[in-house]
């Protein structure tokens, strides 16, 4: 190889480089500010509860809205669709389990030990149950 070839060779290798290291990383984005609001949506094949099928071996849609604030206080409310009590008493129907549920939730005793002080009430609006 000769003398010119390897000199220019060398210098955009050269020229390269350095541009690589030369060049510095972007600021990192700003976080985006948490929500206290969150929702969540599930469609799955089988609902169950403690092993026991609450949609009669048929998929069910569920779904929540949670509302956290920042003090440690909770309130939420979770659905889903269900087939049970309509399978076990003909002629009632109750087609949907809600269960809502509040709290306070916060480091009271220690850092890392959390106390949850909550309630939790399921409801099953049903129609000519008796």
């Amino acid at each position: 190889m000769n003398t010119f070839k390897k000199t220019t060779l060398a210098l955009a290798v050269f020229t390269l480089a350095s541009g690589a290291i030369a060049q510095t990383a972007p600021a990192p984005a700003p976080a985006p500010t948490a929500s206290p609001i969150t929702a969540n949506i599930t469609i799955t094949n089988d609902y169950r509860y403690r092993g026991i099928s609450q949609s009669n071996f048929l998929p069910a849609i569920q779904g929540g809205f949670d509302y956290a604030h920042e003090s440690g206080f909770y309130i939420g409310n979770w659905n889903s669709s269900i087939s049970w009590l309509s399978d076990q008493n003909s002629g009632s129907s109750a087609p949907i389990e809600m269960d809502f549920y509040g709290g306070y939730k916060k480091e009271l005793i220690g850092p890392g030990f959390v106390t949850d002080i909550g309630v939790l009430q399921y409801y099953y609006p049903t129609t000519n149950y008796t």
